[in-house]
């Protein structure tokens, strides 16, 4: 790019050791930046799944008529007791989800967007003209 802006002539493979060098020198900014959007992928992900399987028996609380953090306290302490088999039917419910969710896609591509059919009266309509 440089010798484009410097009217410069640039042989190919003068251009091909230069690309390479700033492919190399690219590596490090793009590594960065891929490690803060996992990172911060983790950061919202965790804590918001950590919260679902705490909170997961927040409906079936016998503390429902209590002020409001006494039925999630109650959920945390039994997760807490049986924290295996609430993670195991917290994970089967995420992924029964995302089952429905793609084969709802599925079923969506095969179909095709709709079509912008005329109604009936339209129809008829047109035929009578």
């Amino acid at each position: 790019m440089r010798a484009i802006a410097l009217h410069e002539p640039l042989g190919q493979a003068n251009a091909l050791g230069r690309g390479a060098r700033n492919l190399v020198r690219a590596l490090v900014p793009c590594a960065v930046a891929l490690t803060a959007i996992a990172l911060g992928g983790v950061a919202l992900v965790v804590p918001g799944v950590l919260l679902l399987g705490l909170f997961a028996l927040t409906g079936a609380s016998d503390r429902l008529a209590e002020p409001l953090p006494a039925a999630l306290l109650d959920s945390v302490a039994v997760v807490r007791m049986h924290a295996k088999q609430v993670a195991i039917v917290v994970a089967l419910m995420i992924a029964a989800d995302l089952a429905i969710a793609a084969i709802a896609n599925v079923d969506s591509s095969r179909t095709g967007p709709p079509s912008r059919r005329a109604s009936s009266s339209q129809a008829r309509a047109r035929s009578c003209a």
